[in-house]
């Protein structure tokens, strides 16, 4: 009988240890300082007596002779995401991972102009301005109805048609960005990509209004979707008035006529060396969750040769990268 307590609790103990080692075992897996965790956490306060990191990117109150070096900027943002993905737990699935940025409701805005980005370089994201941070403009952050852009071309006047075909007389852009999108054209032309189209350019404010008005009147008409409904689903496909890259000036839509854009050898091509003379494409598949907008390949948006370069090389969108450039200014 003796024996037999002896034995069961033997048998206890034994349990007990070895529950113990189990649950040191588990919160070990899980402690943070031993396995990766699912989303990036906050960035802790900089320490005030530490040296300050290096500068991104040089700005105009720095010497004139302080140099910009575009390698420096993608190595940096490369390393950035590079630890970010070894932070990233891989058994978590992708839906369960936690975007870094995310995109605002369309009511929850601010109007660009009340943004703290003017200062002594002039309207931040001067077009072709390394040194700038490109201007971004989305649901989120919106032009004020009265903003026009500077030094605007009619591009049926200002194009060769050899070059490339204009869909309206009506149809504007910046000076800058037009003159980039004839170099970037005119070398298509060379090698044997033709029969361009630009469908878009400048949009005003009102008019933009009159396309969310007529797309939402088309859903309700022929989807049968209440006001809301409509507003919803076209909002995914049509920016709000003030939020559209139309207005700035800075982007166009490239079509061929008669053709499917998405489906051409063009649009290959747009993708593959739009960066090189400083255009992005605007709003791709991988990117929907940030951009709040469904992919478009014929858009693209002008923000010069440095931060297009950078933007590609990096895969970030305009939303990540301007992100990145102002949370690297704020800490300086």
């Amino acid at each position: 009988m003796v024996f037999c307590a002896c034995v069961g609790l033997l048998v206890i103990m034994f349990a007990i240890s070895n529950s113990i080692g189990k649950n040191a075992a588990n919160r070990a897996a899980i402690s943070p300082t031993t396995a990766p965790v699912a989303a990036i956490e906050p960035t802790a306060a900089p320490d005030p007596t530490a040296e300050p990191a290096p500068p991104l990117l040089v700005y105009r109150n720095q010497p004139e002779s302080t140099p910009y070096v575009s390698e420096t900027l993608i190595q940096t943002i490369q390393e950035i995401q590079s630890a970010q993905r070894s932070d990233q737990d891989d058994d978590i699935p992708a839906e369960g991972r936690q975007e870094t940025i995310a995109s605002a409701p369309p009511e929850s805005y601010v109007t660009i102009t009340d943004e703290p980005l003017i200062d002594e370089t002039g309207r931040a994201g001067q077009p072709g301005d390394p040194v700038g941070i490109p201007l971004l403009v989305n649901a989120a952050n919106r032009l004020p109805p009265e903003w026009y852009p500077d030094d605007m071309v009619y591009l049926s006047e200002y194009c060769p048609e050899d070059i490339v075909r204009i869909k309206a007389l009506e149809i504007q852009g910046a000076t800058v960005a037009v003159d980039a999108l004839l170099e970037m054209l005119s070398d298509a032309v060379d090698q044997g990509q033709a029969n361009w189209q630009i469908s878009a350019g400048y949009r005003s404010y009102n008019y933009q209004q009159s396309l969310v008005d007529e797309r939402v009147r088309s859903y309700m008409r022929d989807n049968g979707m209440s006001r809301t409904e409509a507003a919803n689903a076209a909002a995914r496909y049509v920016a709000a008035p003030g939020a559209s890259e139309h207005h700035t000036g800075l982007a166009f839509d490239i079509t061929i006529p008669g053709w499917t854009f998405e489906a051409t050898e063009q649009c290959a091509w747009l993708a593959k060396h739009c960066a090189e003379y400083g255009f992005i494409v605007r709003y791709t598949k991988d990117k929907v969750k940030i951009t709040g907008i469904e992919a478009e390949p014929w858009h693209i948006r002008y923000v010069g040769k440095e931060h297009a370069m950078a933007m590609t090389e990096a895969g970030l969108c305009l939303e990540e990268y301007v992100e990145l450039l102002l949370s690297q200014r704020s800490v300086r």
